[in-house]
Parts: C-alpha cells; structure tokens; sequence
C-alpha cells in the first residue's frame, strides 16, 4: 500500500480538514482510500499504526518479485489470471474389470 500522507502531500498529524483540501488534487485511487481510511477515526488509529510494516512488506514483495494470489485469490490486482497457476481437475476414477 502507498503511503496516503505522502501521496497527499500530508503528515500524520494533519487534521481532518487538511485532509479534505488535499482531496481533491489527488487522482481518484488515492482519493478513495484516503476518504475511506483517513476520515473514519477508527480505521485512521489501525492505519498510522501498521502503516510503517504495510510499507515495509510492499516494498519487501516488488523486491522479491512475490506473488501472494496464491494466498490470498483476488487481492493482487496487478495480477492477470494467466500468470495464475492453471486449475487441475482430478481425474476421474477408471474402473478396472
């Protein structure tokens, strides 16, 4: 995850209304995450708190080049789904006379 203050041009200790004038000079990901995670008090309190591991852990997954789909299906959207690993059937049971 990006960091939102930066990508706002904020530090952690911007008020609500500083947050909203930044709103609207940022492109509409940014935006929406920021609406939804930097307003609401309580998810705000979650973010400044993990904030520093979520950075660490992206940057840690683009150096490494992971792939966590295979953990956690549809939460990596940059992941299209013929890189997935191909989905095998079992193969049907033979009867033996």
């Amino acid at each position: 995850m990006r960091d939102l203050y930066k990508r706002l041009g904020l530090d952690e200790s911007s008020g609500d209304n500083e947050i909203r004038a930044a709103l609207p000079t940022a492109d509409a990901t940014i935006r929406e995450a920021a609406e939804f995670i930097l307003l609401d008090p309580r998810r705000r309190t979650v973010y400044d708190r993990n904030r520093r591991t979520l950075a660490t852990v992206g940057k840690l997954r683009a150096r490494l080049g992971l792939n966590l789909t295979r953990f956690w299906p549809g939460r990596d959207s940059t992941t299209s789904p013929s890189t997935s690993p191909p989905h095998r059937s079992p193969t049907p049971a033979t009867s033996t006379p």
